[in-house]
């Protein structure tokens, strides 16, 4: 009966583990990558710099299989600001970077609606948002 006990605990504990050997290697995006845009840590006041840091100067829009076999992916990114324009309102110039918040189509292009401005005025952030870019410096009346 002892052997009997021996024999079964034996099989349990030998056959009832696997292991998976196989490995999946993904690529760490580089430093400055982000994958979504924290927009609740911008606020007026902030020099350029700063919310340029917060953004990231990259945001990762997917990935690309590299390698099939080895299930290899790298990430594809875009620079952010994604674009930069200079507004004159009167004496004042405003620096407004459009940041890329994420892909919303996979269309090969960036709309409008997957950007959001940041305007600044003498490197300090005073709007964002495209109701406060429109009102304050694409209107002829801000």
């Amino acid at each position: 009966m002892m052997k009997k006990w021996a024999m079964i605990i034996l099989c349990l504990t030998c056959g009832g583990c696997s292991v998976n050997y196989n490995t999946v290697e993904v690529q760490e995006p580089a430093p400055m990558v982000r994958r979504f845009i924290a927009l609740g840590d911008i606020r007026n006041g902030l020099k350029r710099s700063d919310v340029n840091s917060l953004l990231g100067q990259q945001v990762m829009i997917g990935y690309e299989l590299v390698d099939p076999e080895n299930q290899q992916y790298n990430p594809i990114t875009q620079k952010n600001p994604y674009k930069t324009e200079e507004h004159r309102r009167g004496e004042k110039t405003y620096t407004v970077d459009f940041y890329l918040l994420g892909i919303e189509t996979s269309d090969g292009q960036v709309s409008e609606k997957e950007l959001i401005p940041m305007i600044f005025y003498d490197d300090i952030l005073v709007g964002q948002g495209w109701e406060y870019f429109n009102a304050k410096v694409k209107s002829k009346n801000g």
